[in-house]
């Protein structure tokens, strides 16, 4: 009854984003824009997280301090969105059964009850095309559409069969609407999605050029792939510039990708900017950055859109690194802001406390 329910009330071939009432986040900005923008300013920003998991590590003192001890430290990177997509890196179920038989690599869930504080953060839409997307079955990725159905999330990457996995989210605003599309690179230990049966979108050439005509079929203006790839701790892999040129083929204006749980230098393909990785989020596990001598900064990214399509990217700093925040991921300090900044290599400028990336 559960799928079937759902299949109902999700049967459309993209899905259109509408909320009605803005997240009320405070206007906070830790930026200094380079953008010159009057009294009459109609940007519009979308702003892009990495990988997101709350609870796992961090349940104890979720079940104490409640969600937000673990979010609101994290809200100001935010301020100032339109519209907020994270990607999040575990159903959001109460299922604690695995579904990997063999038992092996890490699986994870998110309990269902974080729904309505991801909304409460500021959250407008989850994508769930990534390797822990299937972490609970087919049951928690039903759960996954239902939970962010009832708390108004958009829900991007997955559905209950091979279409609706693939159907684009489409975010209107006054400068003609954005179609994002999001897909997993790597392996899923899976069954593959098809016909009545429920997953996630799996990289394949000609479902994403479906993706791409349904979009825009819906009147998407503006194109966004939201990427899980590349290795985790680890460089920018051959196989994420291969990928990224074929999305700059297909038509995208702008490529946001993750999964490699750390930051990954900045790239621009035929004046695409590709964001290869924004590091962690909010991701409540204990982490390996000091085992790996790996800086444990994340990105969040605010893409402004205006009238001529996308102007700039601005890039805020925060860290991710559980064994430094206490499960409090946070802005970046002024100290180490720079060192944050580094890693996104030269194709970026700093402005006061973001960096930026334009045309």
């Amino acid at each position: 009854m559960l799928l079937l329910g759902l299949s109902a009330a999700l049967g459309a071939s993209w899905f259109v984003w509408d909320r009605s009432a803005p997240a009320g986040i405070p206007e906070e900005s830790q930026r200094s824009a380079p953008l010159a923008c009057g009294e009459d300013c109609a940007w519009f920003r979308v702003a892009f997280t990495g990988d997101t998991l709350i609870g796992d590590a961090a349940r104890k003192r979720i079940k104490k301090s409640g969600y937000r001890s673990v979010l609101q430290r994290a809200r100001p990177l935010l301020a100032g969105a339109d519209f907020v997509l994270v990607n999040a890196e575990a159903p959001l179920t109460n299922l604690g059964r695995r579904w990997d038989p063999s038992g092996k690599g890490w699986s994870y869930n998110t309990r269902k009850a974080a729904a309505e504080q991801l909304a409460w953060l500021g959250v407008d839409a989850i994508g769930i095309a990534n390797n822990h997307g299937w972490d609970r079955g087919a049951l928690g990725v039903a759960d996954t559409l239902r939970s962010g159905q009832q708390a108004g999330l958009g829900v991007v990457g997955a559905g209950l069969d091979e279409a609706r996995a693939w159907r684009p989210l489409i975010v209107p605003t006054p400068h003609g609407s954005i179609g994002v599309v999001a897909v997993h690179t790597g392996r899923l230990a899976s069954p593959p999605v098809g016909a009545g049966q429920p997953g996630v979108a799996v990289w394949d050439p000609a479902r994403v050029d479906g993706a791409v005509a349904a979009a825009r079929e819906a009147g998407a203006e503006h194109l966004v792939a939201y990427v899980h790839w590349g290795r985790n701790y680890a460089p920018i892999k051959g196989r994420q510039r291969r990928l990224a040129h074929a999305l700059v083929d297909a038509g995208f204006d702008l490529i946001v990708g993750h999964g490699a749980h750390t930051v990954q230098p900045v790239g621009r393909i035929r004046g695409v900017p590709v964001l290869y990785s924004l590091g962690n989020f909010v991701f409540n596990t204990p982490g390996r950055f000091g085992k790996l001598s790996k800086p444990g900064f994340g990105m969040v990214a605010h893409a402004w859109l205006g009238a001529d399509g996308f102007a700039a990217v601005e890039l805020r700093c925060l860290m991710a690194d559980n064994q430094v925040t206490k499960y409090k991921a946070r802005p970046c300090t002024d100290v180490e802001r720079g060192p944050g900044f580094a890693e996104l290599g030269p194709a970026v400028e700093v402005h006061g406390k973001a960096a930026w990336i334009g045309r």
